[in-house]
């Protein structure tokens, strides 16, 4: 049997704000920044592909000063047999644990990546932080079965 295989297709931009400047950081200090990301799968059974929009917005009281939004695509090869990691159906897509955390890892550093380019010319140390993903998914386990 051969083991599964993921390619990455494509990671683009989607959409990106920016209220930032140095007098707006002074005015509003880096410690009242709050940030928040969301994300939404978007998967092409027909051609074996899934998609990750990812959401990353930094607000001010309730305000947003900044934000990205990035779309990663995957294509992936020899799903067969691999439906304990992957399996698509009609309008949604399974994804082991392990391999979420992947996908997601890839499609956060992406982002990352270019918000960090984005927000070069400033004199802060905006970033999207690391996120510890396995331990994330493990607790949204345990709040599903009630643990």
């Amino acid at each position: 049997m051969k083991e599964l295989e993921i390619a990455i297709i494509e990671i683009k931009e989607v959409h990106y704000f920016n209220g930032f400047n140095d007098e707006v950081l002074k005015e509003i200090g880096e410690d009242s920044i709050k940030l928040s990301m969301g994300m939404n799968l978007v998967p092409k059974k027909e051609m074996d592909e899934l998609g990750i929009e990812l959401n990353v917005k930094f607000d001010h009281n309730s305000n947003e000063v900044c934000s990205i939004k990035t779309l990663t695509r995957f294509k992936f090869f020899n799903i067969e047999g691999s439906e304990n990691k992957i399996k698509f159906n009609k309008e949604s897509v399974y994804l082991s644990d392990k391999l979420a955390e992947e996908l997601l890892q890839t499609a956060i550093g992406g982002t990352r990546g270019m918000f960090a380019y984005k927000m070069a010319s400033l004199s802060t140390d905006f970033i999207i932080p690391l996120f510890d993903l396995g331990e994330f998914i493990k607790n949204k386990n345990d709040e599903k079965e009630g643990k």
